[in-house]
């Protein structure tokens, strides 16, 4: 081997080992952020347990994870009591459906139907047996039943009406006494 070759492999060797210490100080560099990344998320870590078990303290007082366990069980009886298909059938209807109980929470209609309820359960609706049709005549002349059943009467003609549908004889709803 001459002095050129020798220095030739010496030079391509100092360029190997040039390439191995770059790829070493990478590295050394890269396991430094890593250290210094594994550090801030401990402490990071650390000081979000403790937020977490006041906050988690302070939640369960509240009673979150007892409503939590709760609207589990809940959604649970969903699952178990609804197929696939009621489930889309709902999403179907979804607005119609909020916008019935939107309606049906308005203040006037929950008036309406406390009242009703209120009605309900102090009246006797024990009916005796033996009803004569006189009795039901007499009832159906008091003010009282008179105004029910117009009531009744134009609350099912306004229902019949809102749907579409027709008189016997083919006409609309009309609107006389």
């Amino acid at each position: 081997m001459t002095e050129l070759q020798i220095q030739e492999q010496l030079d391509a060797i100092h360029g190997k080992l040039d390439t191995v210490i770059a790829e070493i100080s990478l590295q050394q560099r890269h396991r430094r952020e890593m250290d210094d990344l594994k550090d801030d998320l401990l402490r990071v870590g650390k000081d979000m347990y403790k937020t977490v078990l006041v906050d988690m303290d302070e939640l369960d007082r509240k009673g979150y994870f007892a409503f939590i366990r709760e609207l589990s069980a809940v959604l649970n009886r969903v699952v178990t009591s609804f197929s696939a298909e009621d489930v889309k059938k709902l999403g179907d209807n979804i607005v119609t459906i909020l916008t019935t109980v939107k309606n049906l929470t308005q203040p006037e209609i929950m008036h309406t139907i406390n009242n009703a309820m209120t009605v309900y359960r102090s009246v006797d609706v024990r009916v005796p047996e033996n009803v004569s049709l006189l009795s039901l005549l007499k009832e159906l002349n008091t003010p009282e039943a008179k105004r029910g059943m117009t009531y009744a009467i134009r609350f099912l003609k306004a229902v019949a009406a809102s749907a579409g549908m027709k008189t016997p004889n083919g006409q609309g709803e009309h609107h006389g006494n």
